[in-house]
């Protein structure tokens, strides 16, 4: 399991893959500033591993060190934005290609997505 928003390994250490925590501080931070300014524009903000709005606090202690680096390397070309998590080409469970080679997902159909990758096993909820 991933968990999301708290780390859960001392509830599960043996079942938490990893716990990746989101903490908006320096956001709010900035936007309650902007808006005592009188400078709120009110933009649409997405946080990311990047400016540090998201973070992987824990990884289960069972991987092993080979693991680790190659995590370790594709966190860091996501935070630098050289890897994307839905890059094409990416097909949903029937086959039918979703996002084409070299093209990713934006994030409006990211937050709408109503299909699972191939290679997931289950189904969404109605």
């Amino acid at each position: 399991m991933v968990n999301t928003n708290s780390d859960m390994t001392a509830h599960g250490p043996d079942a938490v893959l990893a716990s990746v925590t989101t903490d908006w501080t320096k956001y709010f931070i900035k936007e309650v500033g902007d808006k005592l300014a009188g400078q709120f524009t009110g933009t649409d903000t997405r946080g990311g591993l990047a400016d540090g709005t998201v973070k992987v606090v824990a990884w289960n202690k069972a991987l092993t060190a080979d693991q680790m680096a190659m995590i370790k390397e594709a966190e860091a070309k996501l935070e630098s934005g050289e890897m994307h998590v839905f890059a094409g080409p990416l097909r949903d469970q029937s086959g039918t290609e979703r996002v084409a080679a070299g093209a990713t997902l934006p994030d409006p159909e990211i937050f709408g997505m109503n299909w699972l990758v191939e290679g997931l096993e289950g189904s969404l909820p109605n």
